[in-house]
């Protein structure tokens, strides 16, 4: 894929919050080498399949199994606008929105998502 470092220069970046690809310099880079990592048919089989698929926000709004929803304030790809839709359709989920993260979260703020997974979890009846 002649494209493949164009999409990954500039998509993996933008993945995370504006502000924290510099400080995060290592994860960014991280994330680079793992998509390079990637097969180019992997690649252009996930952008496809981002494009072609149906909204699926229905499943949620149906769905009986609780769910945690994680936004970054400051992503990149999904806006306010649209998490906030999310929400309001699954009005009994669990809700992360992190302050200081964009598309990244996991990777920008672990510790409060690791904490709010936990929390969930702990919730939540196993049996």
């Amino acid at each position: 894929m002649r494209k493949k470092g164009q999409i990954v220069h500039v998509n993996i970046p933008k993945a995370f919050a504006d502000g924290n690809v510099e400080p995060m310099a290592s994860s960014v880079l991280l994330a680079k080498d793992i998509a390079f990592a990637c097969p180019d048919q992997g690649i252009v089989a996930l952008l496809q399949g981002m494009k072609e698929r149906p909204d699926r926000s229905g499943v949620l709004a149906e769905g009986e199994k609780p769910v945690l929803l994680v936004g970054g304030r400051k992503d990149n790809y999904i806006s306010g606008e649209v998490f906030a839709r999310l929400q309001s359709i699954v009005p009994r989920a669990g809700v992360l929105y992190l302050e200081s993260s964009g598309h990244m979260g996991f990777l920008e703020e672990t510790d409060k998502v690791v904490e709010a997974m936990e929390i969930f979890s702990n919730r939540l009846d196993w049996k």
